[in-house]
């Protein structure tokens, strides 16, 4: 085999780990790891523009865009539901601010009939 061909299996080999390692971070919603895979996955992308004309990285390429687009998705919904999330949170703070408030005022009242 080629040392041309050798290295291009090589970089399809790592893309391809890459790419599970992506799904991965997603499931387990580590979005830190998420961006730190994807800015090895562009130094890999770099090592590959040799060989960009090969009909075998053409299609890898455009499988890698298909599974981009459905990763968006997946995290656009993720971010939706962080953000509904937030904001039930807030809610629910609000609401024990306002109960614990209403308890203190309900106890200063008590104390204040007894004595009276």
């Amino acid at each position: 085999m080629s040392e041309f061909k050798q290295e291009l299996n090589l970089l399809i080999e790592e893309l391809s780990n890459i790419e599970k390692s992506l799904d991965d971070a997603i499931k387990s919603d580590d979005f830190i790891k998420y961006n730190s895979i994807m800015d090895s996955r562009m130094k890999t992308f770099k090592k590959l523009e040799n060989f960009f004309d090969d009909e075998k990285v053409k299609n890898i390429l455009k499988d890698i865009i298909k599974k981009d687009e459905e990763r968006k998705k997946i995290v656009e919904e993720k971010i939706s539901n962080l953000k509904k999330d937030q904001m039930n949170l807030q809610k629910g703070k609000n609401a024990i601010k306002k109960g614990y408030y209403n308890v203190q005022e309900g106890l200063r009242r008590k104390k204040i009939d007894k004595s009276g």
